[in-house]
């Protein structure tokens, strides 16, 4: 029979197990622990001590093997004294002793019991199956210090003679021309100046101006990123007879719905955008970009993905706006917009190109 297994599914169950005639194993609780110099981290566990003053039967290790073996009380105890007895033959022969997954029993010089619990068992339940983690240092990256090298300017050895190519000389003797010929040239430039009327000039032929329409209120919803849904849309968007009253309604924005930086979510009034001409008013923006090699970037990958994405223009700041696909009406564009913010990039939005 083996007792030494018995032991041990006792000793996750319970606190101490008691070896009638010989001493007890006593389980005490540790907590996660960090080895200093292996840099490991050890779960929470049990430990296993071993006191020689306990040895009166408790009857727990006896009920447990006749339960598990089906046999009497007594015959349990009879099978536990002899494996005492043969434990301690062992450890006067050998001097030692190893009981299976809980440690090893030596005797001293002095002839004292000496317990050495084994360094891998866990007798916690709830750590069952955790090893030791290997903790990895972080390496932080070097610093890339680039040096500026100025050149260094050519010496020439004294005494040397500078020799002058006739083709050097032809840059010089043009602007020596030039130099000579302003005075003479400059009475008929005030002249001809003098004699045109660039007022009336400038009446007749104004600068082109441009105008922009004042943003729609279906235009802001569909500038907010946390705008999901037609349905959504319907219950936001009501007819009514008083303009006014569209005007009044705040949409509040949550922060984390915000688009990034580069992205510019609306178009106002004093916004001036360079807009490429298009046929489909209604745009969706996947990004804004201050370098056009970032804008094609982005082009030609929403392009692989199937996406008829364009580059359709700048707004004041200078950013290069990237279409995901143009649309007729906003309705239309709505289905592509959840499928950009879902696979693509999560802060596109809705732009209508102004008339």
């Amino acid at each position: 029979m083996n007792i030494e297994s018995y032991i041990v599914k006792l000793l996750h169950g319970h606190d101490c197990v008691i070896i009638p005639g010989f001493g007890g194993f006593v389980c005490h609780p540790v907590a996660a622990e960090i080895h200093p110099s292996r840099h490991l981290i050890y779960p929470p566990s049990r430990k296993i001590a071993f006191n020689a003053d306990l040895k009166k039967n408790d009857g727990l290790l006896a009920s447990f093997i006749s339960d598990s073996e089906n046999i009497s009380f007594n015959e349990a105890m009879r099978n536990i004294e002899e494996y005492v007895k043969s434990l301690r033959t062992e450890l006067e022969n050998k001097r030692k002793f190893k009981v299976d997954a809980i440690g090893q029993f030596t005797l001293s010089a002095g002839n004292n019991l000496v317990f050495s619990p084994e360094q891998n068992a866990n007798f916690l339940l709830s750590s069952f199956g955790l090893s030791p983690i290997q903790m990895v240092p972080v390496m932080e990256p070097e610093k890339l210090v680039l040096k500026k090298v100025m050149p260094q300017p050519a010496v020439k050895p004294a005494g040397s003679k500078i020799n002058l190519r006739p083709l050097e000389l032809i840059p010089a003797a043009a602007m020596i021309a030039l130099m000579l010929m302003i005075p003479r040239l400059t009475p008929q430039i005030n002249s001809t100046l003098s004699s045109l009327d660039f007022l009336s000039f400038a009446k007749e032929n104004p600068p082109p101006s441009q105008t922009f329409q004042k943003p729609t209120y279906e235009e802001i919803l569909m500038s907010i990123p946390s705008f999901r849904g037609k349905e959504k849309k319907d219950d936001l968007i009501k007819e009514s007879d008083n303009e006014s009253n569209k005007e009044e309604i705040a949409v509040t924005i949550q922060e984390s719905d915000k688009p990034e930086e580069l992205n510019v979510p609306s178009v106002t009034a004093n916004e001036s955008v360079e807009i490429v001409p298009s046929s489909l008013k209604f745009h969706i923006i996947a990004g804004c970009f201050s370098m056009e090699e970032n804008a094609r970037s982005l082009k030609n990958e929403l392009q692989a993905k199937g996406f008829s994405a364009e580059i359709i223009g700048k707004n004041k700041h200078g950013l290069t706006m990237v279409s995901a696909g143009g649309f007729a009406d906003v309705h239309s564009a709505h289905p592509v917009l959840e499928k950009v913010r879902t696979g693509i990039i999560n802060s596109a939005w809705v732009y209508k190109i102004p008339e």
